[in-house]
């Protein structure tokens, strides 16, 4: 899978990047570290937040072959990392011709509408209703982009 392809659906994905940039490891929590960086391909760039030790496992411009990893919004905006099931290795070969000017993790996301709600049965599509039926207009529970980009973060 390549960076431009990422969505909030993605179940799980294969891809080689490689580190642009690597803030420094800040504790969050109780005892859990996180480390944010900005990886890139030959299509765009996106936030990859590491975890515990995966922290000290990483440096910038290493290559990476990231496999189940997982697709998530922080905050509206899209974020990579390897959750439970993922994994990593350092590779040689890499993108090698980096698009700079497409971060995926710049473009806004809106959460899905809810339908429903409350603590019978809750979610989307029905949420406890007889019938489980959409209520009527607008988004059937998915994921939709805000028009515009994002502020915040620079990673140069």
């Amino acid at each position: 899978m390549k960076i431009d392809e990422l969505t909030p659906r993605c179940p799980s994905v294969n891809m080689t990047v490689k580190i642009l940039s690597l803030e420094e490891p800040r504790e969050v929590g109780e005892g859990k570290t996180v480390r944010e960086s900005l990886i890139g391909d030959e299509t765009g760039t996106v936030v990859m937040s590491f975890w515990g030790e995966e922290c000290n496992e990483v440096n910038q411009d290493d290559v990476l072959s990231i496999e189940k990893g997982r697709v998530s919004l922080v905050g509206g905006s899209l974020r990579v990392s390897l959750g439970r099931d993922g994994s990593m290795n350092i590779v040689e070969d890499g993108p090698e011709n980096i698009r700079k000017d497409l971060n995926m993790s710049d473009i806004a996301y809106a959460p899905p509408k809810t339908f429903g709600g409350g603590r019978r049965g809750g979610g989307h599509r029905g949420g406890g209703r007889r019938g489980g039926g959409h209520r009527g207009g607008g988004h059937r529970g998915g994921f939709q982009k805000n028009k515009g980009r994002r502020g915040g973060r620079s990673y140069s």
